[in-house]
């Protein structure tokens, strides 16, 4: 298997690439380059590149990968493939030569590999503001609040937070942007780049904002996403589905969408009707200011969950269960953003999954009897299903017959609503962060399924 080569053994192999390439003779190397493409196998260096065979690159991909999979943390500030590539950079450092001299002249090649890999990270490492436009309350007097370290903000607070932080430098942009929102001044010209882009995206009155530090700018971004994600996820749990798939983060429309659907009777000119997707949480004024203060204990235990896994190094007690959590939280908000009915059954039914650790409907059922104080043959629908029929429902008949191809479902009928489904995996998403957030015990499940009747009176 690939992971029982040895590191030394990688580093071995880069540097009989190069040394392979660098003994071949002129009329041999015009052959090699034969066989390439355009672009062959190099490792980059000052002023151009140093060739080497595809063993001898592939050797330093794996290195990356496999030097990034040794540290949980490492995994944490950077991704896969940006690891490959750094270790490519950083052995083209170390034939270049300047980065050795300032290391000890008896220092192992080997060694010095991967500790340069290492500082290279680092310096790669920086702390970074993330800004997403968002659609969230159409309520005036909802305030700026948080999900942890998730801010939400309007974006004229937004603006100004942003200007003080580049302080002492001075930004352009950020007064023709205010005019024009406040309806004084027209759009920025297309010759100020970043005052354009930044009318283009925030349209909506929110924004959210979120601080990564100790990661490289790909797996900051993606992180922050995530934390974002969960952030408005979460705000979404207390609401019905078609209220919750108003609110609008990264990687969704915060536009508002006409759609048109045409159809033709045969000797009729053709026709079509409209909808309009425009996304506007609104009811009278103060209602979803007072729904934010409601859901300050929920967005507590929520930014909790946040901050665990925006940290290289998770500080919280429970990273494990707390990240089982933010997974399952995923995939309710896929479930809820699903516009194929049967296939958010399928994604309800991981939810379920995923907080009962993989153990199917068994596992399911018993965490379900433990989050709701309830035995598996109580009623858990107005029609007078059980616990236990309802989860079979929706894990074995939805989730696993049709991911799994037993069923074929596209014109088949629907095993349970998906109503149904999504109030058993909104409460159980909602219980679980209630009882990690007052858990105090080992960071394992069974330990945590097992002290959950014993935590009740602690949750309000």
């Amino acid at each position: 298997m690939a992971n029982s080569v040895p590191l030394d053994d990688l580093i071995d192999r880069a540097i009989k690439g190069v040394k392979d390439i660098q003994s071949k003779n002129e009329d041999e190397l015009k052959a090699w380059l034969k066989g390439k493409p355009l672009t062959p196998p190099n490792i980059p260096v000052r002023g151009g590149m140093c060739l080497t065979t595809d063993d001898g690159l592939q050797a330093l991909h794996d290195f990356g990968r496999r030097w990034r999979d040794e540290e949980s943390s490492r995994r944490d500030r950077i991704e896969a493939d940006d690891a490959a590539r750094l270790a490519v950079k950083v052995f083209g450092d170390m034939i270049d030569g300047v980065v050795l001299k300032d290391l000890p002249p008896n220092t192992e090649a080997k060694s010095a590999f991967k500790d340069l890999l290492q500082a290279n990270l680092d310096a790669l490492s920086h702390e970074l503001e993330f800004s997403f436009p968002c659609r969230l309350f159409d309520d005036d007097q909802v305030q700026p609040f948080e999900v942890g370290p998730v801010r939400f903000r309007k974006r004229e607070v937004w603006i100004d937070d942003v200007a003080s932080r580049a302080s002492p430098t001075p930004l352009s942009w950020v007064t023709p942007v205010k005019s024009f929102w406040s309806g004084q001044g027209p759009a920025p010209v297309g010759s100020d780049l970043t005052a354009k882009a930044v009318t283009e995206e925030f349209i909506s009155n929110w924004v959210a904002a979120v601080s990564v530090s100790g990661r490289t700018l790909r797996s900051a971004q993606s992180v922050a996403e995530l934390a974002v994600r969960t952030a408005i996820d979460t705000l979404g749990l207390p609401l019905h589905t078609p209220l919750a798939r108003n609110l609008r983060g990264p990687g969704d429309e915060v536009r508002a969408r006409l759609k048109r659907s045409f159809v033709q009777m045969k000797g009729r000119d053709i026709t079509y009707s409209s909808s309009l997707d425009l996304p506007r949480l609104a009811q009278r004024p103060g209602d979803y200011a007072a729904f934010v203060a409601d859901t300050a204990p929920l967005r507590s235990a929520a930014g909790k969950t946040i901050t665990t896994i925006l940290e290289a190094t998770p500080s919280a007690s429970t990273p494990m269960l707390q990240q089982r959590w933010v997974e399952a939280l995923h995939w309710f908000g896929e479930a809820r953003r699903e516009i194929v009915p049967r296939i958010a059954l399928v994604k309800y039914g991981i939810v379920l999954d995923v907080l009962a650790e993989g153990k199917r409907t068994k596992g399911i059922l018993s965490l379900c009897c433990a989050l709701f104080d309830m035995s598996e043959s109580d009623s858990a629908t107005s029609t007078g299903l059980t616990l236990k029929a309802l989860i079979k429902k929706i894990y074995e008949e939805g989730r696993s017959q049709i991911a799994h191809g037993g069923n074929l479902f596209l014109r088949a009928d629907i095993p349970i609503a998906c109503e149904d489904a999504d109030f058993v995996a909104a409460a159980a998403l909602e219980r679980y962060l209630r009882f990690v957030d007052v858990y105090s015990g080992p960071d394992d499940y069974s330990n945590f399924l097992k002290d959950i009747p014993a935590l009740r009176t602690r949750i309000t």
